[in-house]
């Protein structure tokens, strides 16, 4: 652990420089990736004045029972 922060510190300005690259990643990339597996378990329309109704699994259940969805993959 000691010789992880020592690195740390030797590089710390290479990390700074790196740092917005990564804050910006988490902002766009990250962040919308969790929100949309959340949305994946709720059944929502996308109306902001409708709420969230959460359904578990069974939109996944929904989804591998459908033969659409085999066909699609193939």
């Amino acid at each position: 652990m000691r010789r992880l922060l020592k690195a740390l510190w030797k590089y710390r300005s290479a990390y700074l420089f790196i740092s917005p690259f990564f804050i910006i990643y988490g902002i766009f990339m990250g962040f919308p990736a969790m929100f949309s597996f959340y949305l994946s378990f709720t059944a929502w329309n996308g109306n902001p004045n409708q709420p969230m109704q959460w359904v578990g699994l069974a939109n996944y259940r929904e989804l591998f029972t459908d033969p659409v969805f085999f066909a699609a993959i193939k």
